[in-house]
Formats: structure tokens, C-alpha cells, sequence
């Protein structure tokens, strides 16, 4: 196998992760260490893709190349190359990396996605009494606002009419005429509104929750109806606006509109072209684009979603603004989780509930880790900060450790020493206080990130326990470089370097590496100032060596260069190979764009007939064969160092 094969090999190995079921049978063994069949089967699948087929043939193939992978890092781990300093940092640096993003993606990214995607299923109408948290004067004004929405919820528990308390008390003008209505509702809702998002798709359809604070104020919600998602709808339209005019004409405009259509004397685009008074969608044939819900008027998106097939024309719709003609092009379902989710992860990661998810995931990573803060040990530790220097550049962690313990989690601990290495490290955080910040406040929120850093990591140290393809991945990533390192010391760099055994091992192979026909092709270039010499340098060219042209042409100054070049007759250039002969010459050729300008052609001087290439002719190619037959010869050694033992009962039930 050469290098390039190996290391697609080795990039299939690395990322691929083992299904594991209930029973989970040892396919092989080598040197006595099993290989189970979730293993295999993962890597088998991954590396054939559409052709793994589980054939005998596909499979007997495939299990002989893992078999040898497995022999290299058993040869690997005797010479002990997973001990090596390098190899364990560059090991625990992709571990720490690894580790971060895993145990987000698992615990909180994918969660949100999912949580994302079942409430786009539904829509959800509210009604709300709003109360502004923008006009704010004094620390104590968010408290009194929430004590006046706790107030009206008090209210409401006692049997108020909640849309009789919207019209009075809500902030919100638009909806508080209606009641509080704000009209249906689907996930994802905006950045700030999470909580509100939460409580209308946990709360059931007639009850009333809140105050719920979002980034505009409080809100105190009445679900009132929920349904399947309508989607997005991609629309065209004809509008005949009202706009100060006589409805009954403008109706009348409308109808006249809509019999053309009825007809099909017009297209939808020409009837829209024609009388709509929407100048930007009429121009377009009417094209509006996706329409989503409470965007209109809610008769006129009724009417819209209505429409039950692609093509269809509705009636006469009429709004506040007009009278509307629409034709329904195409609905917009929510397509299947892995086709929606980039698209929701990419509008959840820019939105507040994605740090919401994780503080939240490590409160509860709190629970399960019987996590114990000693506050009075914190407490007496703050008394102990300079409050000249804590918050500037020149405090440092001190050099005597303090080995107080200061919190603790399931098997494990950190100190108030592990804590002042934290502060000293987060120097730019301590700096951005500044001197107005209390040394109590200012340590606490380093404490806060100091428990949250503790406690990621102690989930960090879970992940190969809680999830198996964790801990089957950072194997395939440690063997992937165990196979890189034991494969270049046993072949790639023998290979390169044994230069004696690579100049006895060519003639066995030389037969693979012929010569075609060649030509030595010498180039002439003149300047465009002696273009006129250039017939008397064709001729002498034809007849006489370069040396002699040269020595012709260049004896008070430099008239004629020549350049030589050898071409094997299928990859020389077309010019060449029309004159392919000894003495073939080429037609002049101009270099406009060079500076001085050139003229130049080309003579063929001699034929080179067919022959084999010496070794340094073809050493690229001739080391490749080189590290085969090193790597063949390896894994031939390999097999008779270590056994290797196959279930064969095991492996017959794979094959289909």
C-alpha cells in the first residue's frame, strides 16, 4: 500500500465511529486484543459506502486490509510509540478540542435544534398585556413594573377578564384594542424573546402565565389556540387599491380582472402586468415571493393558505388596503430534522437561548455531580485581595499554594490555589472591571466562570463513559497516529532514504518504466531589432550545430540565444510534433507581449528511440513501488510476529 493509500485509509479509521447494540460479538483478535463487530462494521461501511454490499468477496477484502491495520498498531504499541511525550500532548491537545465542541454539540447544540424543530411544527396564538421596560430611570424602576404585572396575574387567579385588563393596563397599543391578541406564532422566535417562545409552546391552549421578561419588558401571556404549522407560501398577487377611491368600482375593476383570468384569454402574468396596482410585484407578473403567517391582515392569510394546490387562483380577497387576486405557486412544508437543522443552528447560535442552554446545562452537570461550593472559604479568600493591586496588571497568583479546598464534584476537587491560577490567567477580564468595581463584586463573576470552567471540564473527563463512540473515536484518532508514525519509520522513510536498497530493488521493476520515441528540440530566439537576419539564422540553423549558429551570430554582440529540451513525442507540443524528424523546423513565432519583443521557432536535432529510464529518470515513481514492496514485505513480517485469530462463525453472520 503507498503513502497516499494509507492515508486515506487512515483519515477512513479516524473518523469513523462504532454502532453499539446490546450483543456485541469479537469479530478478530491480534495479539490477543479484540476487534468487535460494531467496530468493523462502521469502517466497513464508511470506507465502501454505497458499495458495501456485504458480500463475501467485499467483506473477505476489506477485513484483510483492517486486519493489517491492526497488526501496524500492535507493532506500534510494542515499540512503545504511544509513550512518546509528543504524541500524548498532541493526543490531549485533540482530546481538549474534541471534547469542547462534542459535549456542546451533544448537550446543547443538538438539543436546542431538536427543541427548534418539533415547536416549528405548530403554531401558536397569544394574546399579551405588555408592559415596556424602555423608559427605565432609576435601579428600582424593573422592580416596581414586575410588581405591577404580579399585580394584574393576582387578578386574573381571582377570575378577572384577562382581554378587559389588556385594554386597560397593556403598553402594547396595537394589540390592546383587540383584546391583547397578537395573532399566531411559530418557532423560532426572535433574539431576547426565548422565555416567551417557551411559555407559549409549554403552556396549554386557555391558560395564562407570566410575567415573563424578554428584551422589551414583561409579558403576561393567554395562550388561546394552537394548530399544525402553516409554513410559507409563495404567492403571486394583483392588487386594485382602494386608496381614496369608490370600493364598488374598485370591486368592479377586480371582477372584470378576475373573468379575464376565468377565461384564459390572459395569463395570471399579463392580467398582473396589466392591472395591478402594485407596481413592483406587477411588473414581475405579480410575483410577491414567501409569505408567512401574521404578516397580513388575518383574513386576507386565510384566504391566501385556503388555496390547497400549486397553480390555483383564488376569488376576490378583500383587505384594508384593496381588493386582491391571488395565485398560490408553491407551499413550503418543513422538510425532515437533518435536511432543517443547519439552517436552525445557524439562526440559534447568533440567538441568547444558546447561552441560556448551556448555563443551564451546567446547572444541571452540578446535580449529577454532587457539586459543592465552600462559600465561607471563598469569603475569607476575597478578604485577602490588595485592593490596590487586584484589578490591575501587576497582581499576581501567589507563589505559596493555598491547598484549601474550595469546591468539590464526584471524584474530584479544586482549591483556592487552582482558583488564584484562574484569576492571574483571566488578566484581561480583571483589567476590564476597573477601579469603579468592587473587589467583591469583581471576584464573585471570576468565581462564576471559574465554577462554570470546573465544571465543563469535569464533563469534559465523562464523555468516553457516557457516550461509547466518544471514546471509540479518540481511539481511531490515537491508532490513526500511532499508524502515521510506525508507518514512516517502516516504510515511507526506508523508502526515501535506503538508496542502496532502492538502486537493488529497481532493475526488478524497470521493465514498468520505458521511454517513447524523444526528440531534442533546440529553441532560437531573436530580438524584433535583427528580425531581418532571422532568414539567414533559419537557414544556418537547419544545417549547422547551435554552437556553430551561436558563434556566427554572437560575436560582437548577442544576436541569437538557444535553449534545449527533450519531448516524449505524445506530450510534446503540437508545433513540435507536426515537424517530428531530425532537422523538423518550426514556423517563426512572435512575442508581441515580451519586452524587448522576440521572434523564435524551434528545430528538432535528433530522434531518441524508444528505451527504459534509468533510475534517477524515474525515482518519484520508483520509490512508490519501493514502499509497496517495503509494506507488503512489513505486513508479511507482521503476520508471523503476531497472531491473529478470526471467528469465523461470527464472521459468517455478515455476510448477506
Amino acid at each position: 500500500m503507498n503513502k497516499q493509500i494509507l492515508f486515506f485509509f487512515t483519515l477512513f479509521v479516524m473518523g469513523a465511529l462504532p454502532i453499539f447494540g446490546q450483543e456485541d460479538h469479537v469479530l478478530f483478535t491480534v495479539n490477543n486484543l479484540p476487534v468487535h463487530v460494531s467496530e468493523f462494521k462502521y469502517i466497513y461501511e464508511k470506507s465502501n459506502g454505497a458499495e458495501a454490499d456485504y458480500s463475501r468477496a467485499s467483506l473477505e477484502k476489506y477485513l484483510e486490509l483492517y486486519q493489517n491495520f491492526k497488526l501496524k498498531i500492535a507493532r506500534a504499541r510494542e515499540m512503545k510509540l504511544d509513550t512518546i511525550p509528543a504524541l500524548k500532548r498532541e493526543l490531549e491537545g485533540y482530546r481538549k478540542k474534541l471534547a469542547n465542541s462534542y459535549l456542546i454539540d451533544k448537550e446543547v447544540t443538538d438539543n436546542l435544534a431538536r427543541e427548534a424543530y418539533e415547536r416549528m411544527k405548530t403554531d401558536v396564538r397569544m394574546s399579551h398585556i405588555y408592559f415596556s421596560l424602555k423608559k427605565l430611570h432609576a435601579p428600582g424602576d424593573t422592580l416596581a413594573i414586575y410588581n405591577k404585572a404580579m399585580t394584574l396575574v393576582k387578578k386574573l387567579k381571582n377570575g378577572a377578564s384577562f382581554e378587559n385588563l389588556a385594554k386597560e393596563f397593556s403598553e402594547d397599543n396595537t394589540s390592546k384594542v383587540k383584546g391583547g391578541d397578537i395573532g399566531y406564532f411559530t418557532a423560532i422566535f426572535p433574539n431576547g424573546y426565548y422565555q416567551m417562545e417557551e411559555a407559549a409552546y409549554k403552556t396549554p391552549v386557555g391558560q395564562v402565565v407570566g410575567p415573563i421578561r424578554t428584551v422589551s419588558g414583561y409579558h403576561i401571556i393567554k395562550i388561546t389556540d394552537k394548530r399544525p404549522a402553516r409554513g410559507e407560501m409563495e404567492i403571486a398577487q394583483i392588487l386594485f387599491s382602494k386608496d381614496g377611491k369608490e370600493e364598488s368600482i374598485v370591486r368592479k375593476s377586480a371582477e372584470k380582472a378576475l373573468n379575464v383570468l376565468r377565461s384564459g384569454k390572459l395569463a395570471f402574468d399579463d392580467v398582473a402586468k396589466q392591472f395591478s396596482d402594485d407596481k413592483t410585484t406587477g411588473s414581475k407578473g405579480g410575483y410577491v415571493g414567501y409569505i408567512g403567517i401574521n404578516r397580513f391582515e388575518q383574513d386576507f392569510e386565510d384566504a391566501v393558505y385556503a388555496l390547497k394546490k400549486d397553480g390555483e387562483v383564488s376569488g376576490i380577497i378583500e383587505s384594508s388596503i384593496g381588493f386582491h387576486i391571488v395565485k398560490r405557486l408553491r407551499k413550503k412544508q418543513l422538510g425532515t430534522y437533518e435536511k432543517e437543522k443547519r439552517a436552525i443552528l445557524t439562526k440559534l447560535r447568533k440567538d441568547s437561548r444558546y447561552q441560556l442552554a448551556i448555563d443551564a446545562f451546567v446547572e444541571k452537570t452540578k446535580k449529577e455531580a454532587n457539586f459543592v461550593l465552600k462559600t465561607p472559604v471563598f469569603n475569607k479568600w476575597v478578604k485577602t485581595l490588595p485592593d490596590s493591586t487586584f484589578l490591575t496588571h501587576k497582581w499576581k497568583a501567589p507563589k505559596e499554594k493555598n491547598n484549601t479546598v474550595l469546591l468539590t464534584m464526584k471524584g474530584r476537587q479544586a482549591t483556592i490555589s487552582d482558583l488564584e491560577q484562574y484569576v492571574y490567567q483571566a488578566t484581561r477580564k480583571r483589567l476590564r472591571y476597573g477601579r469603579r468595581t468592587k473587589i467583591e463584586d469583581a471576584a464573585k463573576d471570576l468565581l462564576n466562570d471559574f465554577v462554570k470552567d470546573q465544571v465543563m471540564s469535569y464533563a469534559e473527563s465523562k464523555l468516553e463513559a457516557k457516550y461509547p463512540e466518544f471514546k471509540s473515536l479518540m481511539r481511531e484518532y490515537e491508532e490513526g497516529i500511532l499508524l502515521f508514525d510506525i508507518s514512516r519509520k517502516e516504510v515511507w522513510d526506508r523508502a526515501s532514504e535506503d538508496s542502496t536498497g532502492l538502486a537493488a530493488f529497481y532493475p526488478s521493476i524497470q521493465d514498468q518504466f520505458n521511454w517513447e520515441e524523444r526528440a531534442t528540440v533546440v529553441t532560437y530566439t531573436v530580438p524584433k531589432l535583427y528580425e531581418k537576419l532571422l532568414p539567414k539564422i533559419r537557414k544556418r540553423a537547419k544545417k549547422k550545430t547551435p554552437a556553430k549558429v551561436l558563434a556566427k551570430y554572437n560575436k560582437k554582440k548577442r544576436i541569437v540565444s538557444m535553449a534545449r529540451e527533450t519531448f516524449e513525442k505524445s506530450k510534446a507540443p503540437q508545433d513540435i510534433q507536426k515537424v517530428w524528424k531530425q532537422g523538423g523546423m518550426t514556423e517563426t513565432v512572435f512575442d508581441i507581449n515580451r519586452q524587448p519583443q522576440t521572434a523564435s521557432f524551434k528545430v528538432v536535432e535528433k530522434i531518441i528511440p524508444p528505451g527504459p529510464k534509468k533510475l534517477e529518470d524515474a525515482r518519484g515513481y520508483a520509490i512508490a513501488k519501493y514502499q509497496d514492496y517495503l509494506e507488503n514485505h512489513w505486513i508479511k513480517t507482521l503476520q508471523n510476529q503476531y497472531k491473529v485469530v478470526l471467528n469465523k462463525e461470527v464472521f459468517e453472520s455478515l455476510v448477506k
